[in-house]
């Protein structure tokens, strides 16, 4: 703040306000330090010009953060005049509407995009935008995203998923196959461990949850592709897992009444689209 205060306005100490504004859990106010960072950004103090501070700074790390207010805070803050550099503001208004959600990532997409452009990269960032892409319908963009990050995926399996989901849409079913056997074949074993499965426990939820969801699509993989068998034996694996949460898969229930159908656009199954937040 006090570096803020001298006059002349410095890039670097902007953008740590607005770090810190949005650690602190005060998105409108973070937005208000981003935005004067990246004007200022434009006009940079003479000692920003050494080596140690252009190494160090990056407006694409602004940008990215920008992103993330619009994300993360779609039940907090809305955009009140448009995005262009010198209208966005953010007002404290709720949106109750998935068309409002949906016009808050679409603000994030574009912040994202700049990030991108600006050269920054992040696992967060990747899997943020190509979520925002798969809401939207871009499959090719949310595919490209997510392929950076396979060693997120060793560590949160439950991100294959997504993978899936977006090969699936692309009429790429032998990949989609492939990323929900993976999901399978890690989770699977960890929940065969467990001497007990408590619902209440996010891991246990996320793991148990994301077998219940892979089975069921893994089984929209092979009805699509005419096994019935298959399908059948992965939508009743999806509703014994559902059952350990206390839960009930209703994708595949009605994806079981879809099995004995003729061919035909009734016969579709329905895909369980809960991409992980």
């Amino acid at each position: 703040e006090h570096a803020d205060e001298q006059g002349e306005k410095y890039f670097g100490a902007e953008a740590m306000l607005g770090e810190y504004y949005y650690k602190t859990k005060d998105p409108a106010k973070a937005y208000e330090y981003f935005k004067k960072s990246l004007v200022s950004a434009l006009s940079p103090a003479a000692f920003s010009q050494e080596e140690f501070y252009a190494e160090t700074e990056s407006t694409g790390r602004v940008k990215a953060m920008m992103g993330n207010v619009f994300y993360y805070n779609f039940d907090k803050v809305t955009s009140r005049f448009g995005d262009s550099a010198d209208e966005a503001e953010l007002e404290e208004d709720a949106p109750d509407k998935d068309a409002d959600k949906m016009v808050n990532y679409e603000i994030a997409m574009r912040k994202y995009e700049d990030a991108v452009k600006d050269g920054f990269e992040s696992p967060e960032l990747h899997y943020n935008l190509g979520r925002v892409y798969y809401l939207k319908g871009l499959y090719d963009n949310a595919v490209s995203q997510w392929l950076n990050l396979y060693e997120d995926f060793t560590t949160s399996p439950e991100l294959i998923f997504a993978l899936g989901n977006a090969f699936y849409h692309l009429d790429n079913t032998e990949s989609a196959k492939a990323e929900y056997q993976k999901l399978i074949n890690v989770y699977e074993d960890e929940a065969e461990r467990l001497s007990k499965i408590i619902p209440s426990r996010r891991d246990h939820k996320v793991m148990i949850g994301s077998l219940a969801a892979a089975y069921n699509n893994l089984g929209a993989v092979y009805l699509k592709k005419g096994s019935e068998t298959k399908s059948t034996v992965c939508f009743w694996k999806a509703i014994e897992y559902a059952h350990k949460l206390g839960e009930e898969s209703e994708f595949s229930r009605l994806n079981l009444a879809r099995v004995t159908r003729k061919k035909g656009d009734s016969r579709q199954p329905v895909l369980d689209e809960n991409i992980p937040f």
